[in-house]
């Protein structure tokens, strides 16, 4: 039986008499926890999944294993659990396990500032040194993104060898059973040494039983003499994972796992990454394109997109055809999640604009702060969205920018270049090809997008390095069309199954909350809608913008003297005897903790405009919804934090007020967040031609 058989879930059946070869088996496993994660999450996970393991490892010296632990989880093990260190490094001592580096706070490693990169990895290589009787070898490479130009870093780095997935080679042009040893590649010279990663191996361990692991082993054995199987896969996988735990450790699935090792030693030993790579020489040169691994590189498509290539691959595999075709339909580039989430790109600009602020300082002990704030504000996790919650989860993001905050905070102070009064400055800080306008002060941080509505997509608190609009936009994912389908996923509430194969449950309030917004939710966003829109119809998202301001490329001049932003555009609005051309002025003011706004809207056109203008702001708050007629004075209170909002106005006006929520997933269900809340002032506005009308309130940021 072929090694593709075997990925179909088949078992061989050799005859009698083969001779079998050596098969070394590679087993590394990567453990990680997110900066800004919960405290009883890492304290589940570790006795869970991270303490368990070691103990059955200990139990079978014979048995070795390479693992990588992130910086995030190593800072929580050292400050609470620092005996299983010591622990650690016996093994390491015994030769029975090798620690791979990495970035310390796991970075996508190409895609943060280079600089960064090689930063986190020395980091992680001196941790490494300092507490293990070891010098780093390898690396673990972040959810496996890779480049080409990647040997460049890691060889400023010291470090020899990473590993990718099989489908890494298969897109290089490497067919079946030779994905096996390992491999080296270069760029401008400098050569690292790649490991593939066994897909087969990815999912079945620890899902299926032991004796067909044993089985794939085999069948190389019967094949080859000499040769090296990899599996580096999340540590996760072995107690986090919803119902691993009980399979893993209690149904004894590693005990049983780690015995089927030790008794077919004879011929299938473990063997570390370095030994491996003492023994061998590489199976070839290899230049492997962009690529992550395969749900990965689903993930990053746009919605439509993703579910169309699943239905290809499932025609394909209908027709007995995706085998073959596999080598050659892949989904993504991993750089297009930021192309995707306007918020994941919005991260992505603060980190390298205050990475250029950071960097440019002396060093010392202030530049030390902030790196390491700035470094923790890299974590992947909440920069991308796919099975795992991700950039959905609100308390990731919330840390992300603390750390970048924090981080920006320790380089002005160092810099003297922020004053109490402020300043207004231009830059591209979101990589879109035009300027954006960002006032700083040692109180805000606001910045203004003017070619999208002239709107501000950020606005940090500095004295509690809180970004008061980090909210999420309510955007169609695709597997939203499970959920509406209904998932047929078979319902197989047994310990062993994957992630990837659980059927989630479906609440009636998850359906009711699939509905998406028109347009991307920042702030100071110029909203036009009939008179009889209500409160409901406007939450649900059940109206039509009558004039679509907020797609409007804005004008605009910066005062300097008051630091202020004056802002234009010009749309027509529809009316009921067809559209009349209407202009929008304002100017914002910043004067410390307030933001001042003053519209005027003018009729050029020749019908009279009768609609209600709302300008909308959304908080990364928590807080009620509510509906409030004619006043002058509303506040939104955060019961996450100790900020708030008031809105005043000499004017009269309406609010609505309501939470965001997104439909997500993560690994274990579908779920309704509360990714902030909504705030609408807004006026019943009738303008004959020619007429014009003068609004303005205030946005006051409060500590409670």
């Amino acid at each position: 039986m072929s090694i593709i058989a075997l990925l179909r879930g088949g078992a061989p059946v050799l005859n009698k008499g083969v001779n079998m070869g050596k098969v070394s088996f590679v087993f590394a496993l990567h453990n990680h926890q997110p900066v800004g994660n919960f405290g009883h999450i890492f304290k589940e996970s570790f006795d869970n999944c991270y303490r368990p393991f070691i103990d059955e490892l200990e139990k079978h010296s014979s048995v070795k294993a390479v693992l990588h632990y992130s910086g995030p989880l190593l800072d929580w093990i050292e400050e609470n659990e620092t005996n299983f260190l010591d622990r650690l490094n016996i093994l390491v001592e015994k030769g029975q396990i090798e620690v791979l580096s990495g970035g310390y706070y796991e970075p996508l490693l190409t895609l943060v500032p280079e600089v960064d990169a090689i930063g986190q990895i020395k980091k992680m290589n001196e941790y490494i040194s300092k507490r293990f009787s070891q010098e780093p070898q390898g690396f673990w490479l972040t959810e496996r993104v890779w480049e080409p130009t990647f040997p460049s870093i890691a060889a400023k780095t010291g470090l020899k060898f990473t590993t990718l997935d099989d489908s890494h080679f298969q897109y290089a042009g490497i067919k079946g059973e030779d994905i096996r040893d390992f491999y080296i590649t270069e760029n401008n010279g400098d050569v690292l040494f790649v490991f593939p990663i066994s897909k087969f191996l990815r999912y079945a361990i620890p899902f299926k039983l032991h004796n067909h692991i044993i089985d794939y082993f085999r069948e190389f054995a019967a094949r080859y003499d000499h040769t090296i199987i990899t599996l580096a896969d999340d540590g996760e996988k072995f107690g986090v994972w919803p119902g691993t735990h009980q399979w893993v450790y209690k149904e004894k699935w590693l005990a049983k796992f780690f015995e089927a090792l030790e008794k077919n030693a004879d011929w299938l030993e473990t063997i570390t990454f370095s030994e491996g790579l003492k023994r061998r020489r590489a199976r070839g040169m290899v230049y492997i394109p962009t690529a992550s691994y395969e749900e990965m590189m689903e993930w990053v498509l746009p919605p439509d997109q993703n579910n169309a290539l699943q239905e290809l691959k499932h025609k394909l595999e209908e027709a007995k055809l995706l085998d073959n075709a596999h080598d050659f339909i892949r989904g993504g580039y991993f750089r297009n999640f930021f192309a995707k989430y306007s918020e994941a790109n919005a991260m992505k600009g603060k980190q390298f604009y205050v990475s250029k602020k950071v960097n440019a300082l002396k060093r010392g002990k202030a530049r030390d702060e902030a790196l390491n704030n700035l470094w923790m504000g890299e974590c992947n996790c909440p920069y991308w969205h796919g099975v795992f919650g991700g950039l959905y989860l609100h308390h990731l993001r919330r840390s992300t920018y603390d750390c970048l905050i924090k981080a920006e905070e320790c380089a002005d102070k160092a810099s003297n270049t922020v004053t109490s009064e402020g300043r207004i400055i231009k830059s591209d800080i979101n990589f879109d090809g035009v300027d954006e306008l960002l006032f700083e002060s040692d109180v805000l941080n606001t910045y203004c997008i003017p070619h999208a509505g002239g709107a501000l997509f950020e606005i940090d608190y500095r004295p509690c390095t809180f970004n008061i609009t980090d909210t999420m936009t309510k955007r169609k994912e695709a597997y939203h069309e499970l959920i509406l389908k209904g998932n047929k996923k078979k319902n197989n509430n047994s310990s062993g199954v994957s992630i990837h194969d659980l059927k989630k449950a479906v609440s009636p309030e998850i359906r009711e909350n699939l509905h998406y917004d028109s347009h991307i939710r920042r702030s100071l966003i110029d909203i036009c809608i009939a008179p009889e829109v209500n409160f409901e119809d406007f939450k649900a998202n059940k109206y039509e913008d009558l004039a679509r301001f907020y797609d409007c490329d804005y004008g605009y001049g910066i005062r300097k003297r008051n630091l202020a932003i004056e802002l234009e555009a010009e749309a027509d609005v529809m009316t009921k005897k067809g559209t009349s051309l209407m202009k929008i002025e304002k100017v914002v003011t910043f004067k410390h903790s307030t933001i001042c706004v003053e519209y005027t809207l003018i009729n050029k056109g020749a019908n009279k405009l009768d609609f209600c203008f709302g300008s909308e702001w959304n908080f990364n708050f928590k807080s009620d919804s509510r509906e409030l007629l004619s006043v002058k004075e509303a506040s939104v209170q955060d019961e996450w934090s100790k900020l708030g909002i008031i809105c005043t106005s000499e004017d009269s006006f309406d609010v609505w007020q309501y939470e965001i929520k997104t439909v997500s997933q993560t690994e274990s269900e579908y779920c309704l967040s509360t990714q902030g809340t909504s705030f609408l002032p807004h006026w019943h506005i009738e303008l004959q031609p020619g007429e014009k009308k003068a609004i303005s309130f205030q946005m006051h940021v409060i500590e409670k």
